[in-house]
């Protein structure tokens, strides 16, 4: 699917949740909900094709794929952490989108140890 297709959907989508939310505000936020998940469904899927390359380049490059692996998993952090809050907030939970931004900087911070671990070993070889 391509980007004009994506931004139609999104159109379309948001056209009919604010449509409806005038009537029913729950109905409204639901639409919006499956609205954002087909578009991240759709996007996952161009994301594949990212990864693969990732993992090309880092077989090519000698890279161990735990680093690709912690590359690919703050990613998926960010854009679902980003969803959720996006989505917390349309509902008018503005203190439960920022518990979950807090928890997704934790996550991304506990996932990006092994690479500060390496990087301080590293750094140990040399001197």
């Amino acid at each position: 699917m391509n980007f004009m297709q994506l931004a139609i959907l999104a159109l379309v989508g948001t056209f009919l949740a604010v449509a409806v939310k005038k009537e029913n505000p729950s109905i409204g936020l639901c639409v919006s909900l499956i609205t954002g998940l087909l578009l991240l469904f759709i996007a996952a899927q161009s994301a594949a094709k990212i990864f693969y390359s990732l993992e090309t380049l880092a077989a090519k490059a000698s890279i161990s794929g735990k680093y690709i692996e912690v590359i690919v998993r703050v990613m998926a952090i960010t854009y679902l952490a980003r969803f959720a809050m996006d989505v917390c907030e349309e509902a008018g939970e503005k203190g439960i989108a920022s518990q979950v931004d807090l928890a997704a900087r934790l996550l991304i911070a506990a996932s990006s140890v092994p690479v500060l671990l390496a990087v301080l070993q590293m750094v140990e070889e040399l001197l």
